[in-house]
C-alpha cells in the first residue's frame, strides 16, 4: 500500500491526497514536517514533503508522483491520451506552480505564521503572482468544463490546491482576494470543489489549517 508522508497543513500534500483518491487507489498518510534531519534525507534528499512510499521504494517531487501514479493506474486517467493535449495539460500546471504559487512563497511566513516580511517582498510578490493569474487565464479554459477540455487533470488538482495557498496569502498580506475579482476562476473553484476527491482531500488541509488558526 502507498503510504503518503507530509503535513496535512501543505497544499501539496493535498494534491498528491486528491490524486490518490480520485485515482482510487489505496493509501495511508503519515504526518511529516519538512525538516533537514539526516533520517528525513535519507528518504526525502531535499528535506521536503510530500513524498510516498511504495514498494519498490520513495519518491519524491509531486509531478514525478503524479506521473507514476498515471502509469501504475491508467484508468481514471488523469491525463489527456493525446500528446499535445496531455503536453499542454502539464504546461498549465507549471504555470500555476512556478508563477502563482511559487510567487507567493516569499509571503509564506508571514500570511501562514504570523512573522513579519519586508516590504520590498510585499511590493515584488504582488505583480508577480498578478502576471501569474493572467498567463493562467490566457491558458486555460474556464468557462465550463475543467482547465484542459471536459475531464479533470493532474492540472486541475494542482492549480486548484496552489490557487487557494496564493489565496490565503495575497487575502492576509494585501486585503487582496484576486479569485474573487476573475470571475472565471471563482466559478471554476466552485466546479472542482464539487468533485469528490478535490473536496475530501481539501477538507483534510483545511481541517488542519483551522486547528492552528491559520485560515
Amino acid at each position: 500500500m502507498i503510504k503518503l508522508v507530509g503535513t496535512p497543513l501543505s497544499n501539496y500534500v493535498a494534491t498528491v491526497r486528491a490524486a490518490l483518491l480520485a485515482k482510487e487507489l489505496e493509501f495511508t498518510e503519515i504526518d511529516q514536517m519538512p525538516v533537514q534531519e539526516e533520517s528525513h534525507l535519507k528518504s526525502s534528499p531535499m528535506g521536503k514533503v510530500p513524498y510516498i512510499e511504495t514498494d519498490r521504494g520513495v519518491l519524491t517531487e509531486v509531478n514525478v508522483i503524479f506521473d507514476y501514479l498515471e502509469d501504475l493506474s491508467p484508468s481514471p486517467a488523469l491525463y489527456p491520451k493525446d500528446a499535445w493535449e496531455r503536453a499542454k495539460a502539464k504546461e498549465i500546471g507549471r504555470i500555476s506552480e512556478l508563477y502563482i504559487d511559487g510567487a507567493s512563497r516569499p509571503l509564506t511566513k508571514a500570511a501562514y505564521f504570523g512573522e513579519t516580511v519586508s516590504e520590498q517582498i510585499k511590493e515584488f510578490c504582488r505583480p508577480e503572482i498578478k502576471k501569474g493569474v493572467h498567463a493562467l487565464l490566457r491558458l486555460g479554459s474556464f468557462e465550463d468544463g475543467f482547465i484542459t477540455g471536459n475531464e479533470l487533470t493532474y492540472s486541475d488538482i494542482t492549480t486548484f490546491f496552489q490557487i487557494g495557498f496564493a489565496r490565503v496569502c495575497t487575502t492576509k498580506i494585501y486585503n487582496w482576494d484576486f479569485v474573487t475579482e476573475n470571475k472565471p476562476i471563482a466559478s471554476y473553484l466552485s466546479r472542482l470543489e464539487e468533485i469528490t476527491s478535490v473536496r475530501q482531500a481539501a477538507k483534510v488541509m483545511n481541517d488542519s489549517l483551522k486547528s492552528v488558526g491559520i485560515i
